[in-house]
């Protein structure tokens, strides 16, 4: 999978964590786009994406998350 940050994603796409994250080390490793975060700082959007092992809220940018398929689950 590459992670890259020309990737768009939307409201409802299923994304894996990239393994450089804290959450992909702990095993929370997938997840899903509940909500997109106009503008973040550093001038492209971030993302609300709940994670399925933990149930947690992250915010996260475009760099740290991948489309993954629901068929790969």
């Amino acid at each position: 999978m590459a992670f890259d940050i020309g990737n768009r994603f939307k409201v409802g796409d299923r994304v894996e964590m990239h393994p450089a994250t804290d959450e992909w080390m702990r095993g929370d490793r997938f997840g899903e786009i509940v909500f997109r975060i106009r503008g973040s700082r550093q001038g492209m959007p971030g993302y609300r994406v709940k994670l399925d092992k933990s149930g947690r809220f992250i915010r996260t940018t475009a760099e740290l998350i991948g489309h993954i398929s629901d068929a790969a689950i």
